[in-house]
């Protein structure tokens, strides 16, 4: 890892997320075992921030089954599966980057996903993925048919549309 990630300067924005595929692999086995069961499925991403502002996802960060309280059309995560995606991403030294998780229909920013993200931080991405998550939802380039939301401070989101998304998110093959 380069530097003490306490000491590097983290950028006001995130200009460009490389997501790589092994990632995104387990977090559709994740949502469909979920889905499976028409339960939303809930996920965090983390990795690596560069100064010249772009990101690197290297890892998902699930929380414990037993600290999720799971219903049809919603999943509320408890003080201990927070903290656990917090040790998690902590104890890889790496940095919190998004969250996903899944809806029972089409995918969209609700009042309940702009009011309880796990961050309210300016940049921080919440994706929501269709139907429990049972389809895939990325393509070998980029993700596909997500909301993908960006907060913008103030407890306001905005939405980007599918060529931003094309622009900002690409998939890579390869480990770490």
């Amino acid at each position: 890892m380069s530097g003490d990630i306490i000491s590097r300067r983290i950028p006001d924005r995130i200009t460009s997320y490389s997501v790589q595929r092994k990632v995104l692999e387990q977090t559709l086995a994740y949502f469909r075992g979920e889905g499976s069961s028409r339960f939303e499925g809930f996920t965090c991403w983390s990795g690596r921030i560069e100064p010249d502002g772009s990101a690197s996802v290297h890892h998902c960060a699930f929380p414990p089954p037993a600290n999720i309280e799971r219903h049809e059309f919603f999943a509320h995560l408890d003080l201990v599966a927070t903290t656990s995606i917090a040790e998690q991403i902590s104890s890889r030294g790496e940095f919190l980057l998004a969250q996903l998780h899944t809806h029972p229909g089409r995918a969209f920013h609700s009042s309940v996903d702009d009011n309880h993200s796990i961050s309210q931080r300016s940049g921080f991405l919440s994706i929501v993925v269709p139907r429990f998550g049972l389809r895939k939802f990325y393509s070998r380039e980029t993700l596909t048919g997500c909301s993908v939301n960006e907060h913008q401070g103030a407890g306001i989101w905005r939405e980007w549309t599918p060529a931003e998304v094309r622009k900002r998110v690409r998939v890579i093959h390869g480990g770490d």
